[in-house]
């Protein structure tokens, strides 16, 4: 292709370029077909044209992250974790400062998995330090803390309490759960400064591996809905005094705790679910009458719900021992026989009883939770 040839390839783009311009210009209406040869000169198009070309351009040029919103700025940091917020820092001096307004401090050990006790701890309070307390509404500790730490601990369930975060889990337990950590060196999780003097807005709250107890002017989280306690012993009948203090609480999860007896009341008019698993109790009882879900895992205890009208699921898990099937009969089937749909498991089959297969099969079933 000799020089002439591709001059007037140019000036064919280019005179399709500005007959595009044109008939969005004039929507559409405008449209030339001119001769392409040498020596013709494309006529100018008008202004509008041209600066409607220019500020398409400029437009596309301009679009980027630099240029988002504040508050879009805020909620995309929100999505990451807060190691990979503080980071965005060095991004330009737009987001130098976005991370102290992330919403969700969730300081989880599989993030640091080498990191010991101490170095957690210091950056968990620098992180707090250079936060600005606005707008948190999830704030999680998962980390291996006993309470030696308790110093450290408290002042993090003060900021949470400060920041009036709606979401609080605080799990000292390890990857790996081991017995060995006795009562005296668990943290005593100080349910008053979560609290607070004008009450909690809490709406979730997990605590693992914690000695909880309550003051005696303990108020109680009105607007909690979701309870999750695990790994906490000599709960006694303080967990029933507990539930007392939570009327608006949906869902219940108690695993690997110790307390005497588990009774409902039915001032709890909202619980929808109930789930018990492998605690040392000494009988269930219920009184809510909006409870949908029960669950059960555990040796045979009596499981009263008798008020609970509603019931429609319910999932027994009972561990290895010769008397599951007498009380599967003779007390199991006759305090849940309201339920719509139940589902009872053995851990281990007991081959000597012929009649195990068809009473379970005698059962409506349905998928476990």
């Amino acid at each position: 292709m000799d020089q002439a040839d591709r001059r007037r390839c140019r000036r064919r783009r280019r005179h399709q370029e500005l007959e595009h311009a044109a008939a969005d210009d004039y929507g559409g209406a405008f449209s030339c077909h001119l001769p392409l040869h040498s020596g013709f000169k494309i006529p100018r198009l008008p202004t509008t044209a041209c600066a409607l070309m220019r500020r398409k351009k400029t437009h596309r040029t301009k679009l980027s992250l630099e240029n988002l919103p504040g508050d879009l700025l805020c909620k995309v940091v929100s999505q990451l974790t807060v190691k990979e917020a503080g980071q965005t820092s060095i991004l330009s001096s737009r987001w130098r400062d976005r991370w102290i307004y992330h919403s969700n401090l969730c300081f989880d050990h599989s993030e640091f998995p080498r990191y010991t006790a101490d170095r957690f701890i210091n950056y968990v309070n620098h992180v707090l330090q250079q936060h600005s307390f606005l707008a948190v509404d999830r704030f999680e500790i998962r980390f291996p803390l006993q309470k030696q730490q308790t110093k450290h601990v408290d002042s993090w369930v003060a900021f949470a309490s400060a920041s009036r975060a709606k979401h609080f889990v605080l799990d000292l337990s390890p990857a790996v759960h081991t017995n060995h950590q006795t009562e005296e060196h668990k943290y005593e999780f100080p349910v008053d400064l979560l609290n607070g003097q004008n009450g909690s807005p809490i709406i979730s709250l997990r605590l693992s591996l914690v000695c909880l107890k309550l003051p005696s002017d303990f108020l109680g989280f009105k607007d909690l809905k979701e309870l999750e306690l695990h790994l906490i012993s000599d709960l006694g009948n303080l967990i029933n005094l507990f539930l007392t203090k939570c009327p608006a609480l949906e869902r219940l999860s108690l695993s690997h705790c110790s307390m005497t007896d588990l009774n409902i009341p039915d001032a709890l008019c909202h619980l929808q679910y109930l789930k018990v698993v492998n605690c040392c109790v000494q009988s269930i009882e219920s009184h809510a009458m909006s409870l949908t879900t029960f669950g059960y895992a555990g040796v045979p205890v009596p499981i009263k719900l008798d008020d609970s009208l509603k019931l429609s699921q319910a999932n027994i898990t009972l561990n290895k021992g010769s008397g599951n099937m007498n009380y599967i009969v003779n007390q199991l089937t006759c305090s849940l026989a309201h339920v719509g749909y139940l589902l009872i498991k053995l851990s281990t089959f007991d081959t000597k009883v012929s009649s195990t297969t068809v009473i379970l099969d005698s059962l409506p079933l349905f998928p476990s939770f």
